[in-house]
């Protein structure tokens, strides 16, 4: 596809993936800060239900407690969306030095295919110069 001036040229291997993983680390970012405020919800509703318990109203306390369980179940899907995007960002960078190593390898396959011409350009050269001696 050709380049003009209007268009962006398109983004290489490197770009793709420092977005890539800037996305990612955004986005743990903001599970963490997800999991931190469960956490502090879970221990103010810890606190309450000890209050409601010592105060007898055990019936508060039994839907307070019931509140804690659902907050300990999102902490769990929390978790476990952190650990999914950590795997992703692993994946993402060996799949981008993968990407690296295979076009160092094209062009090293170049760069030793030119010295091959080079080294039987050198050779015919020598032959001649053989061949005139």
């Amino acid at each position: 596809m050709p380049f003009s001036l209007f268009t962006p040229p398109p983004p290489t291997v490197k770009e793709v993936a420092r977005e890539s993983k800037q996305n990612l680390r955004s986005n743990q970012r903001d599970l963490d800060r997800e999991l931190l405020t469960l956490g502090r919800e879970e221990t103010k509703v810890v606190a309450e239900i000890k209050k409601l318990a010592k105060l007898g109203q055990n019936a508060s306390a039994k839907t307070m407690a019931k509140e804690l369980l659902t907050l300990g179940r999102e902490e769990t899907k929390v978790v476990a969306e952190i650990k999914k995007l950590a795997k992703l960002g692993q994946n993402a960078s060996a799949k981008t030095m993968a990407k690296e190593l295979l076009t160092l390898g094209r062009e090293e396959t170049k760069v030793v295919a030119e010295i091959k011409k080079l080294a039987k350009l050198g050779q015919n050269a020598s032959a001649k110069t053989m061949a005139k001696e």
